[in-house]
């Protein structure tokens, strides 16, 4: 009887480890996309970054935010979709996305946007009115997609890498709208120097979630157990506070 019982302890305690991860090594990958993930004063941090350090800490393998590594979208976005055992964030999960990643999150909503400068006093009330416009992007996007989707050709995209190049571009008139999450739009306008004030949301491509995007060769456990830490740190008090609405307001003044 004593054999049984420990052999049920046995089956019980792997089984547990199973669930809180397989202990795999992942590389994970960042771009600049404030206040989510990004770099100041020389430290990778945001709203993600800190939710997985904390993630990491929970399962007793607590990471440093220094072996999180910034790459430009387009190359981590290659990277994650060939190279086992990596993963990028944020990433936005539309439709086109579903099935080419595994996915840990939502992590928070956003929505996608196109902005324009209120001096130039642009309406815009459906894809068709874009047609005149010149509409910057970040390459392989989310906006970027969502705008291809619906029939935007891709030639007439000012498409670049970082958010930072298509501002400038938007301040000095070389393109009419930038296309972005809005969230992002007015932190890094801000960070420039900017007044985010001074622009505007003149059409909502989509409201979406964020996520931490996983290489599909991912093991479900680490996919698993991240998810179910994640939804613990949602997990409120009797005063409604949770680790996560703590991480939120470190970089979000409205939450």
């Amino acid at each position: 009887m004593f054999r049984q019982l420990f052999i049920i302890l046995i089956i019980f305690l792997a089984s547990v480890t199973i669930a809180q991860g397989s202990g795999e090594k992942i590389r994970y990958m960042i771009e600049e996309n404030p206040p989510y993930n990004f770099i100041q004063d020389g430290r990778i941090q945001g709203i993600a970054v800190d939710i997985l350090l904390k993630l990491s800490e929970e399962n007793g393998q607590a990471m440093q935010a220094s072996e999180i590594e910034m790459v430009p979208w387009p190359r981590g976005y290659k990277i994650v979709q060939h190279t086992p055992h990596t993963a990028l964030f944020t990433m936005a999960r539309t439709e086109q996305r579903e099935d080419l990643f595994k996915w840990v999150g939502p992590i928070y909503e956003l929505t996608i946007g196109l902005v324009a400068s209120k001096k130039n006093n642009i309406t815009v009330n459906s894809f068709n009115d874009l047609k005149t416009l010149r509409i910057g992007t970040i390459r392989e996007g989310a906006p970027e997609q969502l705008l291809i989707q619906a029939g935007y050709p891709t030639d007439k995209l000012e498409r670049v890498t970082k958010p930072e190049q298509n501002i400038n571009k938007l301040t000095i008139g070389r393109i009419d709208l930038l296309a972005f999450n809005t969230d992002s739009t007015r932190y890094t306008m801000q960070k420039m120097g900017l007044n985010p004030n001074d622009y505007e949301t003149v059409f909502i491509l989509k409201k979406v979630h964020l996520y931490y995007a996983f290489n599909k060769e991912t093991d479900d456990a680490t996919i698993q157990w991240l998810n179910n830490g994640l939804n613990q740190l949602r997990k409120e008090d009797s005063d409604g506070n949770s680790p996560y609405k703590k991480i939120l307001s470190l970089y979000l003044d409205q939450r």
